[in-house]
């Protein structure tokens, strides 16, 4: 029964960015999840401003690239199909029950929720359109646990600068997902911003043919929140 109920089409949108079709339906509060190692089960928080039901089924997926990838089967979303009521503030549970993760650093996943609306707001072909959303969710081992991490992440972030890219070095133990990032006066897009740095890693960002005239790094950082951090200028020289 319940598989019959999510043979849908899935219209992949993005939070910010939720199509006409689902009103204002939107998460309660977070962009992003943090499961701390400490903890069993994170709440993930739902509200429903429509005037319709929606059933409302979550997965937790590895990420590939910066996509969602397979199902973690470290993770259940409990109930399995969430009844999402009008006017209602409810919540699905993420529950780690096994797997392995480094515990000098965090590791990150998708959850995804699919929402699929009741059956008399079928689209006029009859299809029962559903609507798929993707929230990062960080798991932070016990050994690096702090609330406010990404204010000191962004401080310590490390920059190269050449004619055709930026890159940026990650001494710390957590992801770093940038708000805003810009060279000189000109702004990567926000396609780029979703390139994340690794733990102990380093991402690229390309700047060919911008023309800029100084070496003026200027960033802020997504945090635990899903706001920005303060804004951080650097000036570096321009490598050959």
């Amino acid at each position: 029964m319940m598989k019959h109920l999510f043979k849908v089409i899935v219209l992949a949108v993005s939070f910010s960015a939720i199509s006409a079709h689902a009103e204002s339906l939107t998460f309660v509060k977070y962009t992003r999840l943090i499961f701390n190692g400490t903890q069993k089960a994170v709440s993930f928080p739902l509200k429903n401003d429509t005037t319709s039901h929606y059933l409302v089924k979550g997965s937790v997926r590895n990420i590939q690239g910066n996509e969602p990838g397979p199902t973690n089967q470290d993770f259940l979303v409990l109930p399995e199909v969430l009844l999402l009521e009008p006017g209602k503030h409810q919540e699905l549970r993420i529950v780690r029950v096994g797997g392995q993760y480094p515990t000098d650093r965090e590791s990150v996943f998708f959850v995804n929720g699919v929402f699929v609306p009741e059956k008399h707001n079928q689209s006029t072909t009859g299809l029962n359109l559903a609507i798929s959303l993707n929230v990062k969710m960080f798991y932070r081992p016990e050994s690096i646990i702090d609330k406010e991490a990404i204010k000191q992440v962004a401080k310590q972030l490390k920059f190269t600068l050449t004619p055709q890219q930026l890159h940026v070095q990650n001494p710390t133990p957590y992801y770093a997902t940038f708000g805003a990032l810009s060279v000189d006066t000109y702004s990567l897009k926000n396609e780029q911003l979703t390139v994340m740095v690794p733990p102990f890693g380093e991402s690229h960002y390309s700047i060919q043919g911008i023309g800029y005239k100084t070496g003026k790094i200027s960033w802020s950082l997504i945090d635990e929140l899903g706001n920005n951090t303060d804004m951080q200028v650097r000036e570096v020289g321009v490598q050959k």
